[in-house]
């Protein structure tokens, strides 16, 4: 299974790449950075996509992920 999260209109690939799961509980946090330039009505939306990969066992078939995901920043 492999997991990305990337901004609405974008690819996988330009945010935070295709990384499995174990590439997502790695020993560093996996990253991307996405700015927000000032304005009141400025705001993003993200996409979280998921993809079983060609080497999938169909044990995966039908199975359920939960994951967690953290958003830390500094507000001025």
């Amino acid at each position: 299974l492999e997991i990305a999260v990337y901004e609405d209109g974008a690819t996988p690939e330009t945010g935070s790449g295709w990384a499995t799961l174990t590439g997502w509980q790695g020993v560093t946090e996996k990253t991307f950075t996405s700015t927000l330039l000032p304005g009141i009505s400025n705001y993003k939306n993200y996409r979280i996509a998921a993809r079983l990969t060609a080497a999938a066992d169909n044990e995966w078939q039908g199975k359920t992920v939960i994951f967690t995901l953290a958003v830390t920043g500094t507000q001025p």
